[in-house]
């Protein structure tokens, strides 16, 4: 790119440009840093761009309900989603197909004599080869014919099944004559190491649900950060097949109860979560004259994040209406404090030695990936196809805008806003220092302002340097809850490290372009931002001449291996990457060195 030929227009530019500046001769020999650590730090967009562009991002792609005119129209459509959402999240892989349909076991231990009217059954059964669960079954003294099961989840609550709220509930349904199964929730209670809407829609076994603060739509969600913090309730792809306002539809033909709070001090108040699934699914209820089945329940007592006594009370009445009708059945709780368990011991149920948690399960199933090692080296062109899928790659248009100038000496630096397609503005800053001979991209995983070293050893090196944050570091880091909006940008059918390979590869592009010459180089500091440059490559032509990383991983399964949390590395957990690519396939499509040869030379 040539620079300012005319002095008259670069008065002109002096004038319009933002945030121009013309700095006298530095006399120190630390003033070049610091002038460089000021100019990265320089702001190019709005601290919440970032956030607001993937708010509009998620809630694009989040599927909105459809127009149906009878009941068997709208049976058809869910009928159609709960099989998508079976085969296309839930059961997508050989995995799972796995355990899906290992035989499942059940033991059944000791019996505790519990209150008047039930007795408590202790019995743990096999949700996965060799991962067990405890339970406890509230069972009535007097069974009488067909009877209706409760199966009582919990969420987030580290006393699990021993919660007093959540044997009340039990307690009070077995002396209904109602059975009550007390399930243990993965990572609480006995199983705390690293019931919901779901299971109701996509399984119609289940008649009658009450999710209690359970969800909220994910178009909700991406404006009320606040609802982001169930990650289990944001599979990958659930969005592209049913947001939570279909999957409460699903329960038309059925029973729904859908409890909030006015004031939940957690996530999913009522003023902002059930309007949008109300509006969703009555329709479909109404198509059938059940208008009644679908109820809410909005908790003012005490209002915050509860399953207290006034909405357990909503629920018995909803109980009774729906199994019970014109029956004598009263929503009044019955009084058992002195039912309730407090000692854990009591509660806990004998579980085999070696019981596995999650990460044990990862470790097995990650153990024979990539299934096909040689894949890459093989067959590169089929590898790269493969491998823009599995990260959902876009090719973003570049839309370039000038913001300002900074020009002492030799060395001039320009600010860029780079609009990328629809979706995305990227800062950069440019950096040169007389005529270059090459362009380097560089990114951090501390974000632009921790590049000066870079920039400077690149400027001496006779690079023009690129200096950007893409999504999720540094000035384009989201300021709410950045991980959990990795998570929903994954639930709605993208990737994270999509997003930000592509990105990386835009400007890519762009640099290519706008500065006429060969492919850029990158060099990325960090393990988060050393991976996404290693895929840019992998990917990219254009990010092709030459990649540097430092303190980068050499495997994905270092993932699994050191139980890294998706809020440390939300991009590197891209599903199914691993089972076709790990890092040295990687390196194969990219050209590149084994990033441990990179550090090796550096140090040199």
């Amino acid at each position: 790119m040539q620079l300012i030929k005319n002095p008259l227009a670069f008065a002109v530019l002096a004038l319009f440009t933002i945030g121009t500046v013309a700095h006298a001769a530095a006399t120190d020999s630390s003033a070049p840093t610091r002038q460089i650590q000021e100019l990265l730090a320089r702001p190019l967009i709005d601290k919440n761009l970032p956030w607001n562009e993937a708010q509009k991002f998620c809630d694009a792609r989040v599927p909105r309900m459809p127009e149906v005119k009878s009941a068997a129209e709208w049976d058809r459509l869910a009928n159609q989603m709960r099989r998508d959402v079976l085969d296309h999240v839930v059961f997508r892989d050989a995995t799972s197909k796995q355990w899906r349909d290992a035989k499942p076991q059940f033991v059944w231990l000791e019996t505790l004599p519990g209150g008047p009217g039930y007795r408590i059954h202790k019995l743990r059964y096999e949700a996965l080869p060799g991962l067990w669960i405890p339970a406890l079954l509230y069972e009535p003294d007097n069974l009488n014919g067909k009877v209706p099961v409760y199966l009582a989840v919990n969420g987030h609550d580290a006393n699990g099944k021993g919660s007093a709220y959540k044997q009340i509930r039990c307690i009070n349904l077995a002396k209904r004559g109602v059975l009550a199964l007390n399930v243990e929730w993965l990572g609480m209670g006995q199983l705390r190491s690293p019931g919901s809407i779901f299971i109701s829609s996509l399984d119609t076994r289940v008649k009658l649900c009450n999710p209690v603060a359970g969800y909220s739509s994910f178009r909700t969600r991406a404006f009320f950060p606040s609802d982001l913090g169930d990650s289990e309730q944001t599979p990958n792809d659930l969005g592209k097949f049913a947001d939570y306002a279909q999957l409460t539809a699903m329960m038309a033909g059925r029973a729904a109860l859908l409890t909030f709070n006015a004031k939940d001090n957690c996530c999913f108040a009522a003023d902002h979560a059930l309007e949008p699934l109300m509006r969703a699914a009555g329709p479909m209820f109404d198509l059938r004259g059940e208008a009644g089945r679908l109820r809410a329940h909005i908790n003012y007592d005490p209002g915050t994040h509860n399953y207290e006594r006034d909405n357990r009370e909503a629920f018995y009445r909803f109980v009774g209406d729906i199994f019970f009708p014109g029956g004598k059945w009263d929503a009044k709780e019955i009084p058992c404090e002195l039912e309730v368990q407090t000692n854990a011991a009591v509660v806990n149920v004998e579980l085999p030695a070696g019981n596995l948690d999650l990460n044990q399960l990862a470790r097995a199933a990650m153990r024979d990936l990539p299934r096909d090692p040689k894949f890459a080296e093989r067959s590169p062109s089929a590898a790269r196809a493969k491998l823009r899928d599995l990260v959902h790659f876009h090719d973003y248009g570049v839309a370039a805008k000038r913001l300002g100038l900074d020009h002492i000496a030799d060395r001039v630096t320009w600010f860029w806003q780079l609009r990328l397609g629809k979706a995305w503005t990227v800062p950069v800053i440019e950096f040169t220092r007389g005529t270059p001979k090459g362009t380097t991209i560089v990114l951090a995983d501390a974000g632009r302002t921790n590049l000066t070293a870079d920039v400077e050893r690149l400027l001496a090196a006779g690079q023009r340097v690129l200096a950007v944050d893409v999504l999720m570091f540094g000035e384009s880091r989201i300021v709410q809850r950045d991980y959990l909006y990795a998570l929903l940008i994954a639930g709605v059918g993208e990737r994270p490290l999509g997003v930000q390979s592509s990105q990386l590869a835009a400007i890519a592009r762009w640099a290519t372009k706008e500065f006429k010459g060969g492919p850029v180089s990158l060099v990325a500091s960090g393990p988060r931002t050393s991976f996404i440059a290693l895929v840019t490559a992998a990917l990219e032509a254009q990010a092709r001449g030459g990649l540097e990383t430092r303190d980068a991983m050499a495997s994905l399964k270092e993932l699994i291996e050191n139980n890294v949390g998706v809020d440390a590395r939300p991009e590197q957990f891209c599903f199914g990457l691993l089972e076709s690519f790990d890092v040295p396939q990687l390196q194969t499509l990219a050209g590149a060195v084994p990033a441990k040869h990179a550090k090796d030379a550096k140090g040199k």
